[in-house]
Order: C-alpha cells, then structure tokens, then sequence
C-alpha cells in the first residue's frame, strides 16, 4: 500500500475534534507527519476546535506503550477545519476518531469528496 516515509511526507486527515481525535492528531506530528489537517463538524467543531489553531495540543504525562516510544510536546496542525474537502484533499491516510453515533453524519460529508488510492481508518475505542 504506501510505505512509511510516502505517509510520513503526505497530509494526515484526523476526522473528529474530541479528545481522542486531538489526541491522535498531535500523536501523528509529534511522530513526525508533516501535513496533519483536523477536521470536526458543525456545530460541535465551534466548541471542539476553539482556539487549537492558535494553542495546539500538548501531550505529556505518564507514557505506557507496546513499543516503549514516548511522544510528549505540543503539536500544532497545518490545518484546522470545519471543510471536509480541504481536510482530506490529497490526503493518503484518513483517519476517522469519532463516536459511532456520529458515523452517519460524518460519513455523508465524507464519502463524496474521496479521492481514488485514499486509505480511510475507523479508529474504534474498547470499552471495558
């Protein structure tokens, strides 16, 4: 599909501005992605993305991974959005961090504006 270096240097679209959104959209600059765009919808992005293009996300705190890496700092995004379009325009990875109860609203807006090769990831949350 794509290595990683061809999706480490083209645009990262994380669809979902709650915490797990943001929280995996800084995780993809930290790691080094270097065009990640953020992207919520009406009206919760008027609330979600206040003021993340100005502060950006700071992760830190105690890290426990599979892999032992550690990513803290602040992330700040190359876009900030409430257009689907812009968010996922060339994009090669599309990352979906979004309650299912949202799914079908998101997935409206999303579908029409995919591109040909795009890969489109559901990030699903375990509760237990």
């Amino acid at each position: 599909m794509f290595t990683e270096e061809e999706l480490k240097n083209s645009p990262v679209a994380v669809l979902g501005g709650g915490a797990v959104g943001k929280t995996i959209a800084a995780d993809c600059v930290l790691g080094g992605n270097k065009d990640v765009r953020l992207y919520d919808i009406e009206p919760y992005a008027s609330e979600s993305l206040k003021d993340v293009e100005k502060t950006g996300i700071t992760l830190k705190g105690i890290q426990k991974n599979k892999y032992g890496f550690k990513r803290s700092g602040t992330a700040h995004f190359n876009l900030v959005t409430t257009d689907i379009k812009k968010a996922v325009e060339g994009s090669k990875l599309i990352i979906v961090a979004i309650p299912s109860v949202a799914h079908e609203a998101f997935f409206e807006k999303l579908v029409p504006v995919l591109e040909d090769g795009q890969l489109c990831r559901r990030q699903i949350r375990k509760c237990f």
